[in-house]
């Protein structure tokens, strides 16, 4: 599938606010109020309800983090997705006969808003419905107010068009648990959309890795039921939240094995045990997190609000950081899905192509094509840079971004991780030591694999544990990192 990226716009620039002004919730929320003043009726209303405006309140102080498309023609593109949810039509004809309709292909002449001016009226209705089911079904009482606020309450999934959704959808899909209502394990929200999903693989859905669009298609998707994996898990998330289940979005940013990102979606039950399912598996239905058998690098969980303690401890001002860490509305969750096998990853100094000051910037970046992809971050210390929770099987490079050229600038050679374990005993005799190992790689354009030798010249040793860090000796050719792999 064609890459998408998070998105958590933050447009503080074209409100002509300086991003550190507004780092703090209350600072976002005096934004809001300010350039959209009508938005005290909203706290006004609800001067009576403490849940219902602690619920207004945390909507209004993450305006400034989402956008969505406010004018322009998506009628090509809806009507791609339309015709290729009917089976009949592969993607390719499915644009191809929704440009013969529209006279166009793709989206045309959009333009965003900042949700810093969502109709006010909007924001009600959807905070009434989302308290409705909350409120009225037998799981309710075991769904936290927060997990409520993260993952039900929310009134859009991506950047798609604002229009109403949730009464709608709640009475489409809320027959699935009606026949359901008397069942002992409906206080469960696990058993809850454990039914929604059984129900929807029921019928027929349709996979493309083709969907060109940065543009999420919206809450039209759950009649469609077609596209890519992050369009089918937009679909449950819409599903789910309109019946008061806090379903959410986890994300590979990158898979190491085919360049692609990917997405599943997930929920927590009573307990805060992570769950994952997924259209795809629909083999397990619900599987626990730590099962998960497909991650490469990294996993972050979507969010609606700002991921403020990641921001704040950057420490820098927005404009200097990747956008991809700007103003991030996910956290990582790499350990509760790779468990044992997240490990530290530490690159010495030694590796470094270029001098970098203490308390720099250092972006763990995995293979994109040819291109790279920020994945993690860290303060280079001066002697290392360290990034906690971190998987093998994918090639990582250490940059740094240059926010005149809006670019990274690679900092290390491309190398790899993994992890060994070793017996207690063998562990009290090791050291840091240089080993050399050989891995093959196929370059694009030639019938044959090269074999390269990589220096293996650090050692992480916590417990039985080990991670070893990949370092070439000599560069590989930029157009090999795709296929780098590792063979022992």
């Amino acid at each position: 599938m064609k890459n998408r990226t998070l998105y958590c716009f933050l447009g503080l620039f074209a409100l002509g606010v300086s991003c550190t002004s507004v780092s703090s919730e209350e600072d976002m929320y005096a934004l809001a109020l300010k350039k959209n003043p009508a938005l005290r009726h909203v706290l006004e209303l609800y001067e009576g309800d403490s849940l219902k405006q602690q619920a207004a309140l945390f909507l209004i102080s993450n305006l400034a983090c989402h956008e969505g498309v406010a004018s322009g023609d998506m009628g090509a593109v809806y009507k791609a997705y339309e015709l290729f949810g009917t089976g009949k039509f592969t993607y390719q004809q499915a644009l191809d006969s929704a440009a013969k309709v529209c006279g166009f292909s793709g989206a045309r002449n959009i333009t965003m808003k900042k949700d810093i001016y969502i109709d006010p009226a909007y924001l009600v209705t959807n905070i009434e419905w989302a308290f409705k089911v909350w409120r009225e079904q037998p799981w309710g009482k075991n769904v936290p107010f927060g997990q409520f606020c993260e993952y039900v309450l929310p009134y859009r999934v991506g950047n798609e068009e604002l229009v109403p959704w949730r009464e709608k959808l709640y009475y489409q899909f809320m027959p699935i648990i009606e026949k359901h209502k008397n069942d002992s394990d409906i206080v469960k929200p696990t058993y809850a959309a454990h039914l929604v999903l059984d129900s929807l693989l029921r019928a027929p859905f349709y996979f493309t890795g083709e969907m060109g669009t940065n543009i999420r298609i919206g809450p039209q998707i759950a009649d469609w039921r077609g596209g890519s994996c992050l369009d089918l898990c937009d679909m449950m998330v819409y599903i789910c939240r309109a019946l008061g289940i806090p379903c959410g979005i986890e994300e590979l940013p990158m898979r190491g094995n085919n360049n692609a990102p990917h997405y599943w979606n997930f929920i927590e039950d009573q307990d805060g045990k992570t769950w994952y399912f997924s259209m795809f598996y629909w083999w397990h239905r619900l599987m626990e997190a730590e099962k998960y058998a497909d991650v490469y690098g990294k996993v972050f969980r979507h969010r609606f609000s700002l991921n403020r303690q990641m921001k704040d401890s950057m420490q820098t001002d927005a404009y200097f950081v990747h956008p991809e860490f700007r103003f991030p509305c996910f956290e990582d969750v790499t350990r509760l899905y790779a468990t044992d096998k997240s490990h530290t990853l530490t690159i010495g100094k030694e590796h470094f192509t270029r001098e970098m000051g203490k308390g720099s910037l250092v972006y763990l970046c995995m293979s994109n094509r040819y291109d790279w992809k920020p994945v993690g971050w860290c303060r280079y210390d001066g002697q290392a840079a360290v990034f906690n929770d971190c998987h093998g099987g994918t090639v990582y490079c250490l940059a740094s971004y240059d926010a005149g050229s809006k670019k990274l600038v690679t900092l290390s050679p491309s190398f790899s991780s993994f992890s060994l374990r070793f017996s207690s005993e063998m562990t009290s005799s090791l050291s840091a030591f240089t080993f050399t190992l050989k891995s093959s790689f196929v370059v694009p354009g030639t019938a044959s694999s090269t074999r390269k030798s990589f220096s293996f010249s650090m050692m992480l040793i916590a417990g039985t544990e080990a991670c070893l860090c990949c370092i070439p000796i000599h560069s590989s050719p930029k157009k090999s990192l795709n296929r780098l792999g590792n063979q022992f």
